[in-house]
């Protein structure tokens, strides 16, 4: 069973201030940009699968807490990207961060 899906639309405007979760401590320095072109140079650009191969495809992020990888082959990729978690609250954030994108 899976708490839920996050879906992702690329936006210029990114406020992640607005992410209530993410102000904790632990999140609260985080360059989130900077996480996402990181999860988009290690994992997203050494995909096997490049450019037009990844056009139609779709991906699945099963466990992806808050979205990370999800998000950069979303932002990055021709790619369907489905992400899925069954930790509700991190599907709730992931939610919110997405709407940020």
């Amino acid at each position: 069973m899976c708490a839920g899906w996050i879906a992702v639309t690329k936006r210029s405007d990114v406020d992640f201030d607005k992410v209530k979760d993410l102000i904790d401590p632990m999140y609260r320095d985080m360059d989130l940009p900077a996480t996402i072109e990181y999860f988009n140079k290690f994992f997203v650009k050494s995909c096997p699968l490049q450019g037009s191969a990844l056009e139609g495809a779709t991906i699945a992020d099963f466990g992806c807490g808050y979205g990370w990888l999800s998000f950069a082959f979303a932002l990055n990729t021709k790619a369907k990207v489905i992400a899925m978690d069954i930790d509700a609250s991190r599907v709730a954030t992931g939610k919110e961060i997405a709407k940020l994108l």
